[in-house]
């Protein structure tokens, strides 16, 4: 398995991912320039997930989504190998703290597993539209 940079032509099987495990798919606008693709052997898309960068020393991690076509070890060790790269990626960058906010509680074991603090457990997003 390999981590590549996601394309803008990625968005649409992207987006059909969330749909079917039932979620709003992220509005494109929304998404950051640095997004990673987990890929198997064959090149096949497992699982992304973008790097939110800020102007401060923190950094988000955000957007997971998994290929629904992939479940257990392969989206597990996928996982593994993105949060590798962006803790290493943010690291790199200078920053000294990476925020998480998952409502999944699949993802939220495995980052807790992963030395990953619980901040907020009554968390709420909103978004405004700006135009």
């Amino acid at each position: 398995m390999e981590i590549i940079p996601f394309k803008k032509s990625y968005y649409k099987e992207v987006s059909e991912w969330w749909v079917e495990h039932g979620w709003t798919p992220v509005h494109e606008d929304m998404l950051s320039f640095d997004g990673y693709v987990v890929v198997d052997e064959n090149g096949e898309k497992i699982l992304c997930g973008w790097l939110v960068k800020t102007n401060g020393m923190t950094a988000l991690l955000e957007w997971i989504i998994s290929n629904p076509k992939f479940t257990g070890k392969k989206v597990y060790k996928s996982l593994s190998i993105l949060e590798k790269h962006i803790y290493l990626l943010a690291r790199n960058l200078g920053y000294r703290k990476i925020i998480i906010m998952l409502e999944h509680s699949g993802l939220i074991k495995f980052f807790n597993k992963n030395n990953w603090n619980i901040g907020d457990k009554n968390l709420s997003i909103l978004i405004k539209e700006v135009v």
